[in-house]
């Protein structure tokens, strides 16, 4: 993905960097912004994708590397420049705070309305706790028909006349011997 770079100061620091992006196929889009009504004289400025404006205006939509190219004297005023509350940085996240806001809202309301009794995620779950009761009392009903049938099963240990006798008399003549 190639970037998008805005430079605030097009002195040699700035137009160094920006360019040797800009030739090397790094840079979808570069723009300076300067003091100047217009951009120093520089080759760089010829080509399209290289733009140039006055001011710390707010940097083309899109823009993932802001560069502070300024001299130090200058760094305190585009720094305040930048801060101040009607800044496009700060108008940025005072519109990224309301976005966010709003999806928080929306999220609560979501939860809300999970959390409701009359949800219909409650009531699945509901539903599925009774239908595992159901399940579970069916298990235990099982159990014990299975502890009924082997109860009247004969013993393994005993001979084959004798197994016939406890089946046709339940079991009772073969407790003797």
């Amino acid at each position: 993905m190639s970037d998008r770079m805005a430079v605030i100061g097009p002195g040699r620091m700035g137009l160094a960097l920006g360019g040797a992006l800009h030739h090397a196929g790094a840079l979808e889009s570069l723009s300076f912004f300067g003091r100047s009504p217009e951009p120093p004289p520089h080759p760089l400025f010829d080509a399209d994708a290289v733009h140039y404006a006055m001011g710390t205006t707010r940097p083309p939509d899109g823009t993932t590397v802001l560069v502070l190219g300024v001299q130090d004297d200058a760094l305190h005023e585009v720094a305040g420049a930048l801060a101040s509350e009607d800044s496009y940085l700060n108008q940025g996240v005072r519109d990224l705070g309301r976005a966010v806001e709003t999806r928080l809202g929306a999220l609560h309301e979501v939860i809300t309305a999970l959390e409701d009794d009359e949800s219909h995620l409650n009531k699945s779950v509901g539903d599925l706790a009774g239908q595992l009761t159901d399940v579970h009392e069916t298990v235990v009903g099982l159990r014990g028909d299975v502890e009924r049938i082997t109860d009247r099963l004969p013993d393994p240990s005993r001979g084959p006349l004798e197994k016939a006798r406890d089946v046709l008399t339940s079991g009772d003549a073969g407790s003797t011997g």
